[in-house]
């Protein structure tokens, strides 16, 4: 009856309580592509940049140079912010048919560029401009989200000093840059 039903969902409730503190520990925040103020920067991003814009994010080539992935909360400047990035989710290069048209290449030549030729160079510029982008974003984690050993091809004090990109935003480790008038002519 009721108490049988009653005592039923106690003992339902308590195994929930106990697993709960074990799966706080699945959890790792060294994996964590967005911090909090990733989250406030992201809300600046929908309030301060034209729809049209498109974020150089940190990435890394993955499975002997034919993907790449995001490092940072930049790669996911589509979903939260609702602009364009240089780096689609890792799945769509790998698991979908391209809208455009070797667009898969293009995103893993530009991450093969730019950890060669950084976007300060005159070869990492040239390619920013090629891909058509407007601004850079370097997260909080700074492109080495659980990869410590990565060396991220964004570097906010190269780009800071650059006669090329002008800052718009940094608060805390997250950066915002701008392309200025004229980088691409």
């Amino acid at each position: 009856g009721t108490w049988g039903r009653a005592a039923f969902s106690g003992l339902v409730l308590l195994a929930g309580l106990a697993g709960f503190g074990r799966q706080m520990g699945v959890v790792d925040p060294a994996y964590a592509l967005v911090e909090p103020a990733d989250e406030v920067a992201m809300r600046w991003i929908k309030e301060n940049t034209p729809p049209d814009a498109v974020f150089l994010v940190n990435g890394f080539l993955i499975y002997d140079g034919y993907l790449a992935a995001g490092s940072d909360a930049g790669w996911w400047i589509p979903l939260l912010a609702g602009r364009q990035n240089t780096m689609p989710p890792q799945y769509a290069l790998f698991n979908e048919t391209e809208s455009v048209p070797g667009y898969g290449r293009a995103v893993v030549d530009l991450v093969a560029t730019l950890s060669e030729n950084p976007p300060d160079t005159p070869v990492g510029l040239e390619a920013l401009c090629r891909f058509g982008v407007t601004h850079v974003y370097v997260g909080q984690g700074q492109g080495r989200v659980a990869m410590e050993a990565l060396d991220p091809y964004l570097d906010p004090a190269e780009l800071e000093v650059s006669d090329d990109f002008e800052l718009q935003y940094h608060q805390d480790r997250v950066w915002i840059f701008s392309l200025r008038d004229g980088a691409c002519s």
